[in-house]
């Protein structure tokens, strides 16, 4: 075996595992779907990409999401709803998986195609 084909035989173990596990994420917040109310706390630029980052909390901890946006306001003007309430969805098993639900923004969220 010569270091090419070693090379493209790791190249591949890698992105299976990868795969594996976005799988088995996805698979957890299915399955364990629960859901809350969080707040958007942020609305902000990383490398020209818009953000926001929300706080929720579950069985008393506080837990901190965030999702790519492009830009928007809310209808009030408050630019990236900051401040705003909306449902957030996670694992009951792993809240640290977790998305949040923009209502009528969502069309403004970038959506993770989940595998499942």
């Amino acid at each position: 075996m010569n270091k090419d084909s070693l090379g493209i035989i790791v190249l591949l173990f890698i992105i299976g595992g990868i795969l594996f596990c976005t799988h088995q994420r996805d698979k957890d917040f299915i399955e364990n779907l629960s859901y809350t109310k969080g707040k958007i706390t942020d609305y902000y630029n990383v490398g020209g990409k818009k953000y926001i980052q929300y706080t929720f909390h579950v069985k008393g901890k506080k837990y901190i999401g965030e999702s790519r946006v492009s830009v928007f306001k809310c209808s009030d003007g408050t630019e990236g709803c900051v401040g705003k309430v909306f449902k957030i969805l996670y694992s009951s098993k792993s809240p640290d998986n977790n998305d949040i639900f923009l209502d009528q923004y969502q069309k403004y969220k970038f959506i993770r195609t989940r595998l499942y």
